[in-house]
């Protein structure tokens, strides 16, 4: 369905709100391809950029996610955490380099189950939890070090109402 833009063949993952609008992550993993569908005509546009700091600039992002009508960006090498509107107005942000709250070090993947956005902040070791009304994430599971216990989480699923982590 995609075919008439070639863009979107060098992308990596794509989220949808509804089945008019598409949000792409780039292979260059600091753009974001909007297609929208919702005009006799389809079209495409190119939003963010590669940057230090945030606030629309990404370095390395390695997931997005649709979150309470908002787009997520898991922004990997700025240690953060950025939400969008749906024209990829930059609204804000969460994060910096650390392990205190609200902080993150390498928050590589996410997912959204029952209107709750659940964050793998791998180098901590710990698996976050956001609800939108929120201002800080909550711990949902953290590492005490123990052979054969979660490291490194990488990629969470659902199953039903389980909860699958990947290390």
């Amino acid at each position: 369905e995609f075919q008439n833009f070639p863009d979107l063949k060098e992308c990596m993952e794509v989220v949808s709100g509804d089945d008019k609008l598409f949000f792409f992550l780039a292979k260059d993993q600091c753009s974001v391809y909007l297609l929208d569908k919702r005009r006799d005509k389809a079209s495409i546009k190119k939003f963010l950029g590669f940057g230090r700091g945030g606030k629309g600039k990404i370095r390395n992002a390695t997931d997005i996610n649709f979150f309470k009508d908002k787009i997520v960006i898991n922004d990997n090498d700025n240690y953060l955490i950025q939400i969008f509107d749906q024209k990829m107005n930059f609204t804000k942000q969460f994060g910096g380099k650390g392990s205190s709250r609200n902080r993150f070090d390498l928050p590589v993947s996410a997912n959204v189950f029952n209107q709750i956005l659940f964050i793998c902040d791998k180098n901590n070791d710990r698996v976050l939890f956001y609800e939108e009304d929120s201002i800080f994430f909550k711990t949902l599971i953290k590492r005490k070090f123990q052979e054969g216990i979660l490291s490194r989480p990488s990629s969470l699923a659902f199953a039903g109402n389980n909860l699958l982590v990947s290390d």
